[in-house]
């Protein structure tokens, strides 16, 4: 497993109605740039740290993705981690035949998200793929 994105202290909490967990969810199952990168840079949900390394990831994967795989959008299932961490629920992004592309997972802390992370479970798999079409789509995987 590792850190993608940390979340502020005070990330939203003025807007009850807004759901974090949801909204990022639905930015990867559409393979949506520009919607991740607008959530992303709200200076008030996501710690500076990772915000760039996670888009410009996602911006390959979700490139690969639509351009190589010819594949519009994912959908979004809840697995569990069969790596490093057995058991942490994981939510896996899946194509229509069900094989799954990348998994991230919510760490929360009094029902409040701390990080979004990905899970090195899928790790190996998706870069392989990536790695054997062309190095336009190669992104850095790097694991805590």
């Amino acid at each position: 497993m590792s850190t993608l994105i940390k979340t502020t202290e005070r990330y939203r909490k003025s807007e009850p109605q807004f759901d974090l967990e949801a909204e990022v969810i639905r930015c990867f199952e559409r393979l949506d740039i520009e919607g991740l990168t607008k959530l992303v840079l709200q200076e008030d949900i996501f710690d500076e740290t990772m915000k760039y390394r996670l888009l410009d990831r996602y911006n390959k994967v979700f490139t690969y993705i639509r351009e190589v795989q010819g594949i519009n959008e994912l959908k979004s299932r809840k697995t569990n981690c069969n790596g490093c961490e057995p058991g942490r629920e994981v939510i896996s992004f899946v194509n229509h035949l069900g094989f799954a592309h990348f998994g991230i997972y919510f760490e929360k802390e009094n029902g409040v998200i701390i990080e979004v992370g990905q899970c090195s479970d899928f790790n190996g798999y998706f870069r392989s793929l990536i790695e054997s079409q062309s190095t336009k789509y190669a992104t850095p995987i790097t694991l805590d």
